[in-house]
Formats: C-alpha cells, structure tokens, sequence
C-alpha cells in the first residue's frame, strides 16, 4: 500500500512539473523567429538532440533512463526551449514518448502522446502534413499488442494525406504514404494476414520507387526490406525473401556515413539471411551468417542479451540439420554457459522477450536431441529431448503469463507455436516407444492449453470477479515457484557431472521443497478461490479423460484436432481412455480441400444431383479426419476443431455411398456438437442457470422494404418471410416473449436478453471478414433510435448467462481463425457473454428451410432430447425419401450446436396444459367431493 501511495505521488508531482514547463509553450505557441537571430541557438540545440540520439543509437548505448532524462533535459530548460522549432519541439515529445513506454509507464507514455497530438494540430492544423506525420509516429509506435490502435491512427494519417493530396503533391507525402503502408504490411503479416500484407507492402515499394529512386531514405528501404522479406521467408517464397535481405547491403555501402551507424541493421539482416538459409537447407552457410551476425551486435551492443540466446539457438539448428548431433549439443551448452558467465540471468524472470528466447534456444536442444533419437533408436536420448522441452515450455508459459491481455498471450503463443507442436509430437513418440497413456493426457494438456490460453484470459477479462479475491501475493508465489523449479531442474543438470554427490544432494532437496510449496499453494488456491483455479490451471491434476467422462457420459466421444506444420494430431478420449494418432499430412492440401468441400455445400443445388468432384474431397477429408478413429467412435461425438477446420461441418462428410449414389453421411450415424475448448466446454456444463431465469425470448424483426431505414437498404437487408412463423412456432412449444416486427429493436434485446434461460433470434447477420469486432446482428430501426446493429465487440461485453443462444441468421458461426486466438466471430462473443451453447450457421441460409428446421429442431427439444440429438433428428427429415433437392447438405448441415449439448430443463406449453389439465381434475373432484358430502348430511 506504501509503495502505491509513494507511486501516485511522484506521478502527480511529476506530471505537475512537466504541466508547469509545458504549459505556456502549448498553450501560447512560440511564435516563428527567423532563422537568421538565432541561427547559434538552434544549432545548439540541434546539437544536443544529436547527442541524445548517439547515446542511446550510436556509441554510448546509455540505459534507457539516462538516456530519457538527456532528452527531458532539452524540453524542461527554461533557457532555451523557446528557441526550439516547431518540429523538433513534436519530436522531443514522441521521443520521450518512446523512452517512457520502454521504463513501462504507460501512463507518462500516453501523457507525452496526447501532448504532443495537441500542440500538432494547435499549431499546424488537423490536414497538415505534420498532422499525418504525427498519426504515422503514434501507429508505429504503438504496442504490438495493440494492433487495433495502431491501425486507427495509420488509417487516420492516411486520410489526411489524401485530403492534402486533393489540393497538392510533395515527395514527402508519398514518403509517409510508403511507412503507413509497411506499417500496416507488418501489423497483418504478424496476424497471418498474408495476401494483404503483400498488398501494402507493394504499394510501399512502388510510392518508395518512386519518391526515393536514389535510395537516400535509408531507414524506410531497410523498413521495407524487411518487413517484406520476412512475409516472404514465412511463405516459403525463399529467393524473394533472401534477394530482400540482401538488398540492404548494397543500400548500406553507398551510404556516405560511417559504417558503425548501420550495425544494428547489419546484424539484422545476417540473422535473417541465417533463418533463410536454414529453411534452403543450406546449413554451413546458415551458421555462419549467425555467427556474423552475433560478432556484429557484440560490437553494438554487448549487453544485448535475446540477440545473443537467439544466434545460439540459429547455430544449434544448423548442426543439428548437418546431422552433427553431439556438436549442436556442445553448442547449445557452451552457448548458454558462457550466455550465463558474460550475461547473467538476473533479469530472465521478469523479462518476455529474454523468456520467449530462453524457451526458444532449450526447444532447438530438445529438437536437437529428438532428431539424433530417430537415428540412433537409443531410448535415452528421447527422454532428453522431453526433459529439455519440458524445461522449454516452463520459460514460454511464463512469458504468456507475463502477457497484460489476452492480445499479448495470442502475439505470444503464435510466435512460439513451433514449441508446443514439438512437445505434442515428443508425447507422442513416447506413447509409442512405451505404451503409456499418461504421455497422451500430457499432450492433451498442451493442446488445451493452447487453445484455451486466449479464450481463459478473456473470461477472465469479462468475468474479473473470478480472480478479484486472490491476494496478488498468492499468484506472484505461483509464478515464482514455477519458474524456481524449472531453474532448480536446469541447475542439477548444469552440475551433474561437475559437482560433488553432496551438492547435488543438496539441489534434489531444495528442488523437492519447492516442488512440495507449488503443490500446497495450488491446493490452497482451488480450496479458497476455485472459480479463479479453474481459469489459470485447467484440468491441473487431473486426468482429463476420466474427467470428460464424469461430465459427458459413457455414450460421448470426444475428437480433438491439432493441425501442426508436418503432422496431423487426433486425440480420442471415451469411457476414461484418451488415444492419439498422427498422420503425415499437407497442410496446405488439407486446408484447400477443406474450404473447397464447404463453398461447394454452401452453393445453393439446382437440383439433386451431386458434384461428384466435391464429394471425392468430402470423402477425402472423411478418410483423413475421422476413418482411422471410426472404429472407437460412440453415439454422441463431440469435435474440437483445429484452425480452419473450425468452419467445416464435420456431419457432413460423405462415408460412403449406397448403390443410388446417393451419399451416406456421418450425420447417419453420430450426432455432433462442436466445443472451443475441453476447459471452457467444462465451465458450460457445470455453470448451473439461475433459478428465476425466464424461458424463451424470440426476436423476429421486420425488414420490409417500404419500412427499413436508407442504411438498413444500403447493407442490403431484404425481407426474411419465414422467420415470423419460425418465432411463433417456438412460442406455441415454450412459455416465451415474443418481440416481432417494429418491437423486435436492439433497445429491447439489450434490456431483456440477461433475463432469458433461451435466446432466439431469427434475422439478418453481417460477418466481417477483415475485422470481426465489426460484424453484427440486425434488428428493427425504431425512428426514435437509429442503432438497430449489435457489432461483436459490444455483444462480447454482455453478459447473458442463457442456458441456449440460437442465431437463426446467416454466418454467424463464421468469422476469422487466428492462431493464438482461435475463432473469432458471433458464436464466440456470445459464449464470452456467459452462453452455455450456441446454434449457429456457416453461410447464407434458405429462409424457408431454416425455418422448417428450427422447428422441428425445437420440437425435438421439447420432448426432452439432448440438443445435439435433437438437431440430428431436425437435419435427418431433410434426407429422408421424397425430399428432393432438400436432401443436399445446403440446406440442413449449415447448423452447427457449440457447447453444453444437454437438454433443456425449462417447462413447455404441453406442461402448462397438463398442469392446468391436473387442476381441473383436482378441483372437479373437489367440488364432487364437496356435493356428495352435502348431499349425505341433507339425507
């Protein structure tokens, strides 16, 4: 509590200080003097600006503080900071900026930003080229973490660009023009946004072509080379990609500056060159550009610690593709033995960065070991590739747990995913050389952890009730526990041929203390605090299998999916046993198959005869998804989908065909639900609905032609004519509130929604396929009220708690897949809203047949079927005999259930009217009762 208070306090008098020197010049700018009365002044000045920056980029390489203070030094003197341009006087404020984002004051950090935005547009006007300037700065500067901002100001700078451009052009406009665009070129080729990387950074190329033929803008062509050649090394497009890496060096060597200004860069662009040439194969060549590269940033900047760990890593993957196996083992120990003795390790603990490398470098190790096992067979060198990895992935969990959001833990995840697929593939390999199911539920921990890691932070973001009571002194003791262990491990390794038996000794003991604090503080926290433990230790202790099966049943099979860069992962857990598969595959065929079977079952039939080119690739999907776990498969399965196959219906898939040629589909023999993940899945199944919840609420809005708003015509809402019939038919099975026509308004499903134990909502749907966070529902335009659209980022902040969200709407299942983050999209802003299950739709939709489905579906569910049954039940009348065109998989596989399949538990019309039915009959004999004892006593 002291320190907090002592924090707030030198904030304020710090901020107070700055306001006090600040101020007069923001509020009453300088006004221009002419550069000849104090042209001394200025070089002065100038002076010192270069100072600050040779301290920090050249020769010094000061620590950042220092650095920070030399710059404050220029704005906070009295004496002097009158004489300071215009321009300069920004500079100062977005370099102190920076300074103050990488101290991690975020606070200080946005403070300088705001200021320096407003004296900008006080002083030069909101269509200035240095307004766009200064929203260039601001989008790439912004946190990597926060791409959405850092898209906002990008997409603002360039508007003011082509408001200046309408009335005249300059060299500079383009110039700012070409880093918006290698800037947004990098912000979604790290979101596996590829296709519109590329277009950006072309257009970067062509405006930097053509203001800057002579290449004297240096640092934007060494920007683009870049950014580009690493968008071309991940898609393989390797000539590309080393023809850009190598193109800095002829721009490097015509520079008429001293060659120690470009060394960062130098390094730079070897250590890529290295990472092209392992990808090439060329293994020599890529060891020796790491070393180059190692040598060149020694010189820069010997204190640069993840550099360092990262060309150790690049050097052990290099003799390790040699074949060299004993001399990448000598590598990688001598690499981070001496990485210990120069460096030091003080800061490890508490640094992303150094803990992603750290992690990185023990992965090549244990890769390095995993490799020389499947030469050698020698048993003993497996188990050392899974201790390495174990040790691996205690480093990269703890920088995901150093991850501020759940933005932070995906940048995170995504760029160690190489880590985790190689502990699955470690599991498995074990699981074949012994036999043991216990490396099968470690290998579904790792998947789950993946895929839960994203969704739990944001749960946890919606829902910070969970964790509000733990004292932060429990969770900083877990962290550090953790991470103690993994060192204590990495010790006794380090001395077990150097130390004595008794130091040894004395390392096992303290290890198995610590060992026994984590335990007992774990224990601890899901006695106290079990809502949090469930969120940051799912499934901790437990086997997952025999868990599944308490919460499913005996007639549930589960079928997760990890989609790797070589191989194919299944996992099967029923009745308490969990098996795994891997399959040698092609990612990119398996992927193109996938999304070429779901177009051609979202076109709309002509008529019954079926594609018989699509059905081949259903069938060749069937062959690879789910023949070799067919035969353990029960009645009910359950699908966690991996990366794209998120969006294929699996029910779908053709497993072979009768003697008609018509296709048997798996729909025929299973009903399917579908889950995120088993940790968050679990959550749906226990998470009891409230008691005094009411039963159903249908929506069913009007979007007549001659009724709907000028913006509802221009997105193109046409007139749904069953979806009025859809809602009524479920109002006649269930106690409901039934909001149709001018009544059915997003006022309305905001007030009652929270209330509802079922949600249904027959409408329109947008998916936004570039940024989710703007796809919405429709529902009715009240004058009165112009929303009428519910985006996603709005509807993931409410909180529904619904036992059943049904979205009878076009492609709301749909959305985008993001490593890291998994699907993004409708369906899951609702399930972040509290959701049990969700139905919901992968394309466009017939309006009449959903509306025959949806009813027989809620038909079903009256009668008290599970609902994965239930909808199985809906979809097998469409392919029955004598349905025609109806039988194609358009119209009934687009549905798809996620979540908690059980049945409902609220009361039908058909109770009431027994209910009503039992009354009467109670009262009929009452009063019967009542006449014949009167009747008695008058006799």
């Amino acid at each position: 509590m002291l320190r907090n208070v002592l924090c707030c306090l030198l904030l304020c008098l710090g901020s107070s200080y700055a306001t006090a020197q600040l101020f007069p010049k923001v509020v009453y700018p300088p006004t221009m003097v002419p550069a000849e009365s104090d042209t001394s002044m200025r070089a002065h000045l100038l002076r010192r600006i270069k100072v600050c920056e040779d301290m920090h980029f050249l020769k010094v390489h000061a620590p950042i503080v220092e650095t920070s203070l030399c710059y404050e030094s220029i704005i906070f003197s009295d004496c002097n900071w009158e004489y300071l341009p215009d321009s300069l006087y920004v500079k100062l404020l977005m370099r102190l900026s920076v300074f103050a984002g990488l101290q991690n004051k975020p606070e200080v950090q946005e403070h300088f930003k705001e200021l320096a935005g407003y004296f900008v547009e006080k002083t030069f006007g909101k269509v200035s080229l240095e307004m766009a300037d200064y929203y260039r700065s601001r989008g790439s500067s912004t946190s990597d973490q926060q791409y959405h901002k850092a898209i906002i100001f990008l997409d603002k700078s360039n508007q003011v660009i082509e408001q200046i451009k309408a009335s005249q052009r300059s060299v500079e406009l383009d110039m700012i023009l070409s880093k918006n665009h290698v800037n947004l070129g990098w912000i979604l080729f790290f979101q596996k946004k590829w296709d519109e990387a590329a277009h950006h950074l072309n257009i970067a190329a062509a405006l930097l072509e053509q203001a800057d033929p002579n290449f004297t803008r240096r640092y934007d062509w060494f920007q683009l080379y870049i950014t580009r050649g690493q968008l071309y090394l991940e898609r393989n497009q390797l000539a590309a990609a080393r023809a850009d890496f190598e193109g800095i060096f002829p721009i490097i060597a015509a520079s008429s500056s001293p060659k120690h200004v470009y060394r960062y860069v130098t390094a730079f662009a070897a250590a890529l060159l290295a990472e092209t040439a392992l990808k090439e194969d060329k293994f020599e060549r890529a060891i020796q550009d790491f070393r180059t590269s190692g040598q060149i940033m020694l010189s820069y900047n010997p204190d640069n610690r993840w550099h360092a760990l990262k060309m150790i890593s690049g050097i052990t993957a290099g003799y390790t593709g040699l074949e060299a196996f004993a001399e990448a083992e000598r590598q990688a120990a001598e690499g981070l033995e001496d990485w210990h003795c120069h460096l030091g390790a003080d800061k490890l603990a508490s640094t992303h960065d150094l803990l992603t490398a750290y992690g990185d470098l023990l992965h090549k190790r244990s890769l390095n070991y995993k490799n020389w096992y499947e030469q050698t067979c020698a048993d003993s060198l497996l188990y050392l590739a899974h201790h390495w990895n174990k040790q691996a992935l205690t480093y990269i969990t703890r920088a995901l747990e150093l991850g501020t959001d759940a933005i932070g833990k995906g940048v995170t995840l995504r760029s160690n995913y190489a880590v985790f697929e190689g502990t699955i593939n470690l599991h498995y390999l074990l699981f074949q050389l012994t036999d043991s199911t216990h490396y099968v539920t470690e290998a579904l921990k790792c998947t789950e952890f993946m895929k839960n890691i994203q969704l739990q932070a944001q749960l946890g973001q919606e829902h910070p009730d969970w964790g509000a009571d733990v004292p932060p002194t429990w969770i900083e003791r877990s962290q550090s526990l953790q991470l103690s262990i993994s060192n204590l491990q990495f010790q006794r390794h380090l001395q077990a041929k150097t130390s004595s038996s008794k130091e040894i000794d004395a390392l096992i003991d303290s290890l198995r203390q610590t060992e026994t604090a984590y335990r007992a503080l774990l224990d601890s926290i899901s006695i106290y605090y079990p809502a949090y433990f469930q969120v940051q230790y799912p499934f901790e202790g437990q086997d997952i299998a025999e868990q599944m099966t308490q919460l499913l049943g005996h007639d549930h099979t589960v079928l997760n999916y990890f989609v790797g860069t070589d191989y194919l992962f299944s996992f099967l857990t029923r009745n308490g046993q969990s098996l795994l598969f891997r399959q040698d595959f092609s990612r990119e065929t398996l992927f193109e198959t996938s999304i070429n079977y779901t177009q051609y079952l979202a076109d709309a039939p002509s008529d019954l005869t079926l594609n018989q080119t699509y059905l081949s690739q259903g069938e060749a999907l069937y062959d690879q998804l789910i023949r070799p776990v067919a035969p353990w498969l029960g009645e009910r399965v359950l699908v966690l989908p991996d990366d794209e196959l998120i969006f294929l219906p699996f029910e779908a898939l053709p497993v072979t065909a009768r003697a008609d040629e018509t296709p048997f589909y798996l729909i025929q023999q299973h009903s399917l639900s579908y889950a995120y993940s088993l940790s968050v899945l679990q959550r749906q199944v226990r998470q009891a609905v409230r008691p005094k919840k009411r039963s159903v609420l249908a929506f069913a809005p009007n979007f007549w032609q001659d009724l709907i708003a000028a913006d509802q015509r221009n997105d193109n809402m046409q007139e749904l004519r069953g979806t009025h019939d859809e809602a009524r038919y479920i109002s006649s099975l269930y106690p409901s509130r039934l909001m149709e026509g001018e009544e059915a308004t997003l006022r309305a499903f905001k007030e009652l929604a929270p209330h509802y134990q079922v949600i249904h909502l027959a409408t329109h749907a947008k998916t936004n396929f570039e940024k989710t966070e703007l796809s919405y529902l429709a529902f009715s335009h009240n004058p009165q009220d112009s929303q009428w659209r519910l985006y996603e980022q709005e509807l993931s902040s409410m909180h529904f708690e619904a036992d059943m969200v049904v979205l009878s709407a076009c492609e709301t299942a749909h959305g985008q897949w993001d490593r890291g983050a998994g699907p993004l999209g409708l369906a899951r802003a609702f399930t972040l809203g509290g959701a049990r299950s969700t139905v919901t739709t992968l394309w466009n939709i017939s309006d009449r047949e959903s509306a025959q489905l949806m009813g027989a579906f809620y038909t079903q569910l009256a009668q008290g079927l599970p609902k994965d049954e239930a909808l199985r039940q809906a979809k097998l009348r469409f392919l029955s005999p004598g349905q025609g065109t109806r039988m194609h998989p358009y119209y009934w596989s687009a549905y798809i259930i996620q979540g908690n399949a059980e049945a409902l538990r609220l009361p039908t019309r058909r109770d009431d009217w027994l209910a009503m039915g039992l009354l009467v009959g109670l009262l009929a004999a009452a009063v019967a009762r009542w006449w014949y004892t009167r009747r008695r006593s008058i006799a």
